[in-house]
């Protein structure tokens, strides 16, 4: 019995270390001097020419551009990095490493390992007004629920649970951690009934020391509104739900690919919470209804005026409407509080940013 609770004590311990040592491993390559991209293979039929290896490594340097690229910038901004220079590209590199080459039969295969300058790839964003971040969150917490054959998995038989980290889409700036299904983790997750706004995991990742966490639903029993999550960031809540055909032929590529668009959604979403401008501003779109003329010109006097705002950018002005885009060079809860002293709400929602404000 000594041995058993010895052995369960020494196994938390050792997750912890190897959890710890993989965040610091992610945030290392966020924060240090270095961006740095593996895994590029590339193949193709060999051709005894002269730049036959030299094309193939400046089309590696493009992938591996792009791909960094896709992780750092917002979703909508992709089309600002299409058709760029590979001269440029290489402007920003500070090594690339050859981990390994070969021919088999007719193909030539190389993999490479590429370093990018930090500074040089903000330079080169911020040349091209290109919104970005490279903020890492603090973990979030996963909780898949499968529903199949009026049966819910969420501890065992749980697929999603089982693969969560085994798919092509790496995150970057997302960290995911999964709970360990102990007794104290099942009695703590509250499945009051298959919805998802009535899930309250809170006391597991209280346990966990997180306040981050996404809740998925599939429900494979059901063909309307089948795929639902949550993603929680810091109390902020953002909802999505979606019908999805799933091949029950081919049902592990289906969850698959849900836990691929699942992951995707919560980096956009931390993106655009944390995007930034220049190496000191942050910026947020908004919008906001308007009933006169005066009422728009005196709410944009009043973000102008506010403690630190840096610029407001008008994106669209309608009789009823006002988008803008707000650069600020403090934290967002600073901005929301030093708004209200101007008698402006600022309200997140899922999709984008609102303001409401009565003169």
């Amino acid at each position: 019995m000594n041995y058993y609770f010895n052995f369960r004590q020494y196994s938390k311990i050792i997750k912890k270390v190897i959890f710890f040592i993989l965040f610091l491993s992610i945030t290392n390559r966020a924060y240090g001097d270095v961006y740095t991209v593996d895994g590029i293979i590339l193949k193709e039929k060999f051709v005894n020419t002269k730049d036959f290896r030299s094309n193939l490594i400046d089309r590696g340097i493009i992938d591996s551009f792009k791909f960094l690229s896709e992780r750092l910038i917002i979703e909508k901004e992709y089309w600002k990095i299409k058709n760029i220079e590979s001269s440029k590209i290489k402007e920003t590199i500070l090594k690339v490493n050859i981990l390994d080459e070969k021919k088999v039969g007719p193909e030539y295969q190389i993999n490479l390992s590429i370093n990018f300058d930090k500074k040089k790839i903000k330079q080169f964003f911020n040349q091209r007004n290109i919104s970005y971040t490279d903020i890492v969150s603090e973990p979030v917490m996963v909780f898949p629920i499968i529903k199949k054959n009026e049966n819910i998995f969420i501890w065992n038989d749980n697929f999603i649970l089982n693969n969560w980290n085994n798919t092509k889409y790496k995150n970057f700036l997302v960290d995911y951690l999964l709970p360990e299904g102990d007794l104290t983790d099942r009695k703590n997750l509250l499945l009051n009934n298959f919805n998802i706004k009535f899930i309250d995991e809170k006391n597991v990742i209280k346990k966990y020391g997180l306040t981050n966490s996404l809740v998925l639903l599939v429900d494979l029993d059901s063909v309307e509104n089948n795929i639902s999550y949550k993603l929680n960031l810091d109390g902020v809540h953002y909802f999505r739900s979606a019908s999805k055909k799933i091949d029950k032929n081919n049902l592990e590529t289906g969850l698959i690919n849900i836990i691929e668009e699942v992951k995707s959604f919560s980096e956009n979403i931390w993106k655009n919470k944390n995007t930034i401008i220049s190496s000191t501003a942050l910026s947020i779109e908004f919008t906001s209804q308007i009933r006169s003329l005066n009422q728009l010109n005196n709410l944009r006097t009043a973000i102008n005026s506010t403690t630190g705002v840096s610029e407001l950018r008008n994106l669209e002005i309608s009789s009823k409407l006002f988008k803008g885009k707000i650069y600020f060079t403090s934290s967002i809860e600073d901005l929301k509080k030093n708004l209200e002293y101007k008698k402006i709400i600022l309200k997140e929602t899922v999709n984008n940013w609102i303001i409401i404000y009565n003169d």
